[in-house]
């Protein structure tokens, strides 16, 4: 995997379920090609939480360079 994260389906489905719990996504199914598949798309809850995450993984960044 080249040091990437590779979720295995049930893991990837896990993730989806918590994201969903927590209202930071929303599923909803649709019928697309004859195929019903469920699509998911980030909330306001889910975009304010990535902001402050994100926030916050550059002050780490930003204070493991400043460490070295």
């Amino acid at each position: 995997s080249n040091g990437e994260f590779v979720p295995s389906e049930s893991t990837l489905y896990g993730i989806l379920r918590t994201l969903e719990k927590y209202k930071l996504i929303r599923g909803e199914w649709m019928e697309v090609g004859g195929r019903t598949r469920k699509y998911y798309e980030i909330t306001q809850t889910g975009k304010e939480v990535l902001k402050e995450l994100r926030e916050e993984i550059e002050l780490m960044r930003e204070l493991l360079e400043n460490s070295f």
